[in-house]
């Protein structure tokens, strides 16, 4: 079997990286967007033209809602996808692994329980494009006759996030200031995983050759206060030194759903023999993986 990933020297395209290049029992050809620009047909053509029935797309190059949110990063997301399809045109391959994300599911209410049946209700220009995308995906995936896996992921944090996780800020505060700013009273419910997580069940999906949309979530979701205390004491710092920004001070930032819990059923019927790091387990394996001081017996 031979991997072919595309975004490979981003965050979760490193760790793919790094977890298959410990297999060697497979292929494997990672690309940047530097390498394998998806908004040019030349770089495509280039760079994929070895796929045969033998081999597997992972597919997670995107322009982040980080990077920019506007109609023109909708616009090349869409592009960068449809130039793959447009490559492929049924061509046979074993399989294509698309990451996307559960903010495809917008803003559902405070106490809905989110599965793979809840009706997706993108709120921005990045979920938007990574519905789209899934869309076009199936299509010519159900056309070639070939499995599409969907893997929507929640926050996702571990190895070379460098501040871009949501947990990586909180640690880089805590270490930085000593303090852990919150936004709000910090009652936000999160499921967040592990980067290691994701790459195992990239794994087990191939394996499988998973057809399907899966929620990668672990189904233990846990407020930001209280995730934010375990960051705290783990470096032994009070939990006092979290500090409450009242909402009003952030209007101007697009509008996120309040909680997010998850039924993961077919997430563990699908991959069952995936064991979700567990949140504090894998906030101190951060910490020491990332050089920070963690307290002793934590």
């Amino acid at each position: 079997m031979n991997i072919y990933v595309l975004g490979a020297t981003g965050f979760l395209g490193k760790n793919i990286m790094s977890h298959f290049k410990q297999r060697k029992n497979y292929g494997l050809y990672g690309f940047s967007s530097n390498e394998c620009d998806l908004l040019s047909t030349t770089d495509i053509k280039s760079c994929l033209s070895s796929l045969d029935e033998n081999s597997v797309i992972i597919f997670t190059s995107a322009i982040t809602r980080i990077i920019d949110n506007s109609y023109n990063s909708l616009s090349k997301n869409l592009n960068m996808v449809m130039n793959l399809c447009s490559f492929l045109n049924g061509r046979k391959i074993a399989q294509i692994i698309y990451l996307s994300t559960i903010d495809v599911y917008g803003l559902v209410g405070d106490d809905e329980v989110i599965t793979e049946n809840t009706l997706p209700q993108p709120n921005d220009n990045y979920s938007l494009s990574k519905l789209a995308s899934e869309f076009i995906l199936r299509q010519e995936a159900d056309r070639a006759g070939y499995p599409l896996c969907v893997f929507r992921l929640p926050g996702v944090y571990g190895s070379g996030d460098n501040g871009k996780s949501a947990i990586s800020s909180m640690v880089l505060s805590a270490v930085n200031n000593e303090s852990i700013t919150i936004n709000g009273d910090g009652s936000n419910l999160r499921d967040f995983i592990n980067a290691r997580d994701v790459c195992e069940a990239v794994e087990v999906a191939f394996i499988r050759k998973i057809n399907n949309v899966i929620n990668l979530a672990s189904g233990c979701s846990y407020s930001i206060k209280d995730i934010s205390k375990i960051i705290l004491r783990k470096l032994d710092i009070p939990e006092h030194n979290i500090i409450f920004q009242p909402l009003g001070k952030f209007a101007g930032i697009a509008k996120r759903v309040k909680h997010l819990r998850f039924d993961n059923l077919q997430c563990k019927n699908l991959l069952p023999d995936i064991k979700f790091v567990k949140l504090d387990n894998g906030i101190s394996e951060y910490l020491i993986n990332s050089g920070y001081f963690k307290k002793s017996g934590s």
